[in-house]
């Protein structure tokens, strides 16, 4: 069964299940929040702007709990943080490939 992401969203309060659903553009964040996502993945940070992309926008929506994700490392999580998200994913990179 293939579910629509607003379908996601809406359904996991209802089911005490987290939800962070995955956002881009401006108006992703609040959409989200509206819906009743717990928090926002901002993704990908790094191309979109990196901090300053965070920082941006969270001066509109300061309620919104945000999750900067996509270009995010060990060296860039402290900007990131202080810029605005609560909360910061980064990855490493695999030597195998797998």
């Amino acid at each position: 069964m293939i579910m629509d992401p607003h379908e996601v969203v809406e359904f996991a309060p209802k089911n005490d299940i987290v939800v962070f659903p995955g956002a881009r553009t401006a108006t992703d964040p609040i959409a989200a929040w509206k819906t009743g996502a717990d928090f926002v993945k901002i993704f990908p940070c790094g191309p979109l702007g990196g901090p300053s992309y965070v920082r941006a926008l969270k001066l509109p929506f300061p309620q919104v709990p945000l999750i900067a994700t996509g270009g995010v490392n060990q060296r860039t999580a402290g900007d990131f943080i202080l810029n605005g998200p609560p909360f910061v994913k980064t990855a490493r990179a695999q030597k195998d490939g797998g």
